[in-house]
């Protein structure tokens, strides 16, 4: 699918058109990516060649990867020939971001994507929580023992997002440091007060893998407290199952464990100058929230009512992708199914 920002009006793409008074008024876009082991990838290489990336990575491991551009994602992409969007400007820096300054342990686990800040998983958890397979119960391996497996641990700097980034204004904060997310934004408490994070994707987990573990809930409640509104949940993690089960995946709908929450600042209950409705409204293009971000382009009027008409013609004409096309057509089927019994039903009588 291409992403909205990307699409074209004449010899520039939307994100041209919309980042053009943003870069006009002297601000470069920044993303702040905690949790950077594998580089951002969801934001289109139309907004990223504007904008300036700050990640935070403890992993030594991780971070030698990312400075290198040689991380598990990077790789991956090299080998189907292609790359991900780089940035205008890059830092990566090897703090791992807490809600203090502080000296802490990270737990290098087995899954290199599960390092955590939190400690060992919960023992009422570790054998009750398996990876969904196929059909043959005895194929299918424990989550603790593939990924959540502490195989060492490292003391190192915790430190705010409020020391890190005391003066900064962030279009796009990314948290993704399994089961810390809550801890992370409690350091930004300062950021938060000045309204500097403007939108936020940040994961989420349903139940506790830790014994101090927040919740969607908690991070919710945190965030709308500062002003934040959910926008919507993005839920393609893997489910897993609670045991062993000889059931093939279509027999069986597996709990979901985790996901990913998508927040900015909510434009109708607090004041947010134009340049701020703006810059969110292109964040929000990325991630296809396009009516939103076409009303926040109205409010803020930095650019003609033609051009934003315009914006909104090529959005419109953007053809159904084949995929979401099977999905609608897939799941209109017991309307349209109910419609005709309905239709039929008032024929006989």
């Amino acid at each position: 699918m291409t992403p909205l920002l990307s699409l074209t009006i004449g010899n520039d793409t939307i994100a041209d058109i919309i980042l053009a008074p943003v870069l006009a008024a002297g601000f470069t876009p920044v993303v702040v990516d905690v949790g950077a082991r594998n580089g951002i990838w969801t934001l289109p290489r139309s907004y990223t060649r504007h904008a300036r990336l700050i990640g935070f990575e403890p992993n030594p491991d991780e971070f030698r990867k990312l400075e290198g551009h040689k991380t598990d994602a990077d790789q991956q992409l090299a080998a189907a020939g292609q790359s991900r969007a780089f940035f205008r400007e890059e830092q990566y820096l090897p703090y791992a971001v807490w809600d203090c300054e502080a000296r802490q342990p990270l737990y290098i686990t087995r899954g290199v994507g599960a390092a955590t800040m939190m400690g060992e998983t919960h023992r009422k958890m570790q054998n009750h929580f398996q990876v969904r397979a196929g059909a043959d119960a005895r194929t299918q391996k424990s989550v603790y023992d593939t990924h959540f497996h502490i195989d060492r641990s490292e003391v190192l700097d915790c430190r705010p997002l409020d020391a890190l980034l005391p003066e900064g204004r962030v279009d796009f904060l990314k948290l993704d440091v399994e089961g810390a997310e809550l801890r992370a934004i409690k350091g930004a408490e300062n950021l938060l007060a000045r309204r500097d994070i403007l939108f936020v994707q940040t994961e989420f987990q349903l139940f506790p893998y830790y014994d101090e573990h927040p919740l969607l809930a908690d991070q919710h409640r945190y965030l709308a407290d500062r002003g934040f509104r959910l926008l919507d949940l993005q839920l393609d993690h893997a489910r897993q199952r609670r045991g062993r089960a000889a059931l093939p995946p279509h027999n069986d709908r597996a709990p979901l464990a985790a996901g990913d929450a998508f927040l900015c600042l909510d434009p109708d209950t607090q004041p947010l100058p134009a340049l701020d409705l703006h810059r969110i409204a292109a964040v929000a293009l990325a991630f296809d929230f396009a009516s939103w971000a076409i009303s926040l382009l109205r409010d803020a009027a930095l650019l003609t009512p033609e051009q934003i008409d315009r914006i909104e013609a090529v959005i419109a004409q953007r053809p159904l992708s084949w995929r979401r096309r099977l999905v609608e057509t897939w799941n209109g089927i017991p309307h349209h199914i109910w419609n005709g019994l309905t239709s039929l039903r008032q024929r006989i009588r």
